[in-house]
């Protein structure tokens, strides 16, 4: 009869534990809705969407314009702001393969601080002063 070998004990370490994954709380289903292209479109508070400038019809009308009348639809949007020195140029822009450049009003000068807070001073000062 052969003889039996003798087996040495042999440590095994441990398998390495591995930290539990924290389980992210499911979105409630009438606050997002997925649609086919796994996009999530975020439903708007109903009280924002009555207080709103813009509604959904003069927002696609704006946006038709934009693609329509793009150069008289530019002209208008870069006269709602304040100016220091006029533009006369709307936008240059470019796409080849080598370049794309966009330029939107180069030639004209705007004062940041006149068009983010000082015309909104007459009709807001206390909002102004509690926030800013």
């Amino acid at each position: 009869m052969p003889k039996k070998k003798s087996i040495s004990k042999v440590k095994r370490k441990a398998p390495k534990k591995t930290k539990a994954k924290k389980k992210v709380k499911p979105i409630k289903k009438k606050v997002l809705k997925k649609i086919e292209e796994k996009e999530l479109i975020i439903k708007t508070k109903s009280e924002w969407v009555k207080s709103a400038l813009v509604d959904r019809a003069k927002y696609q009308k704006k946006y038709l314009d934009s693609i329509k009348k793009n150069d008289d639809f530019w002209k208008n949007e870069g006269k709602r702001i304040t100016w220091i020195k006029p533009y006369k140029k709307i936008k240059d822009i470019k796409y080849s393969k080598k370049e794309v450049k966009i330029k939107w009003y180069e030639d004209g000068t705007l004062n940041a601080s006149a068009n983010c807070i000082d015309r909104h001073l007459k009709d807001k000062k206390i909002k102004l002063l509690l926030f800013g």
